[in-house]
């Protein structure tokens, strides 16, 4: 559980950058 906990928190920040990004762009 905790593998799938890590996952999801990096693919959480890593939506939230790719957002970050696309409003920078």
């Amino acid at each position: 559980i905790l593998s799938w906990n890590w996952s999801f928190s990096q693919w959480h920040w890593l939506s939230r950058q790719r957002r970050f990004l696309k409003g920078q762009s």
